[in-house]
């Protein structure tokens, strides 16, 4: 658990010190969206939760890019809502095989729903 000095509020309005942030070997998710953005809306009870839970286990950040757009300049932020994962270590999170597998199934399934507009139910 970080002693002093750890900023776990959710909503950022400096640059994010990925050094500092690492250097209490927690991970980190970085929301980057808008208060004005209608699926960043929907995210926000979320991390709302979810910054309350895990507060003192992860640090979670929201960044609002159109009013704090010099926060994100240093992530590649092209759409949002961007969510970026750090590991406790200061790296990135990148998934395994067998999660990237299944993120990509649902990205597909995702894909047939907006290009068709048909809506379907299944179980994974």
């Amino acid at each position: 658990m970080p002693e002093g000095g750890a900023d776990f509020s959710l909503a950022t309005t400096g640059a994010i010190d990925f050094e500092t942030m690492s250097s209490y070997g927690l991970p980190m998710i970085i929301d980057y969206g808008s208060g004005s953005c209608i699926p960043c809306k929907q995210m926000a009870p979320v991390l709302e939760t979810m910054n309350k839970e895990m507060e003192n286990v992860a640090f979670i950040k929201f960044v609002d890019v159109w009013k704090y757009t010099e926060v994100a300049n240093s992530v590649p932020v092209q759409v949002i809502p961007t969510q970026v994962i750090v590991n406790a270590d200061g790296t990135p999170f990148v998934p395994s095989d067998e999660l990237a597998g299944q993120i990509e199934f649902v990205l597909c399934i995702f894909a047939v729903v907006v290009i068709t507009g048909y809506v379907f139910n299944f179980i994974l």
